[in-house]
């Protein structure tokens, strides 16, 4: 099983939303002091509930972070990973290791790509210069999405594994939602993204 899902997130912040979210989602709320920040987690957090509720999960079973501060169910099961970019917000449910990540365009310098690998700056490179920034984009999606799905106990870095390779046991599904680059990172992959509203 491999679902994705996304939601916009809600123009305001209400006391009557942060209640519906679970207390680890409301614990990473309050750490955060931007309006714009707290929204987006905020939206993350609600698509989160949704989506458990969507798969007959309990969306108050105990959550718990791991070393590299990735957040899975306590008492093991399913497995999901949250992104948030622009207005959009983001879930994959699994049940084995996911990733996904969603990216809203906006200008980047391509020297940003030294992080990668040596082949996925060389692709970058290789394009027009009218491509370079999409393209980037949504490599940086595959990058962020592999890295949710692998990380445990330590934080990988960006140049441990290409993505441009992919293959088993890691499968990339590349996808738009609206105007934001996305991707999911796991074993099979995934249709596209359904939108709910949360």
């Amino acid at each position: 099983m491999l679902r994705l899902y996304y939601a916009r997130r809600p123009d305001t912040e209400t006391a009557a939303l942060t209640a519906r979210l679970p207390a680890w989602r409301r614990e990473t709320l309050e750490r955060l002091k931007n309006e714009d920040a707290r929204r987006s987690s905020l939206g993350a957090g609600l698509l989160w509930r949704r989506v458990m509720e969507e798969n007959g999960l309990d969306p108050d079973a105990p959550v718990r972070r791991l070393g590299a501060g990735k957040p899975v169910f306590a008492g093991g099961g399913a497995c999901f990973s949250l992104s948030h970019s622009g207005e959009l917000c983001l879930c994959a449910l699994s049940d084995g290791p996911v990733g996904a990540d969603i990216q809203k365009p906006r200008p980047a310098k391509l020297s940003i790509a030294r992080r990668f690998c040596a082949d996925e700056r060389a692709y970058l490179e290789s394009l027009p210069a009218a491509e370079q920034n999409d393209a980037l984009m949504a490599l940086w999606a595959r990058k962020e999405a592999w890295v949710k799905a692998m990380s445990r106990e330590r934080m990988l870095a960006l140049d441990e594994y290409s993505v441009l390779a992919g293959g088993a046991p890691w499968l990339f599904t590349d996808f738009r939602v609206e105007d934001c680059f996305g991707s999911v990172c796991a074993a099979t992959r995934a249709a596209a993204p359904e939108r709910l509203e949360i």
